[in-house]
């Protein structure tokens, strides 16, 4: 949606807004950091190094 200066407006969804957003970070300051915001909720997890790896961590974390 664009308004009359041309900047994109973002509007939550309904039903989107009402999704917990969640965040799985190695790093112990971008888990402060990310607490901070306010919006997602920040987990602390161990480093991967590839997206398999993070899928099973996550889900393992989330059971």
């Amino acid at each position: 949606m664009m308004d009359g200066k041309g900047y994109c407006m973002r509007l939550p969804l309904p039903s989107v807004a009402s999704l917990p957003l969640l965040a799985f970070t190695p790093m112990p300051e971008g888990c402060n950091q990310l607490a901070l915001t306010g919006g997602p909720e920040a987990f602390s997890s161990v480093g991967v190094y590839t997206t398999d790896d993070k899928i099973c961590q996550v889900d393992i974390a989330l059971v």
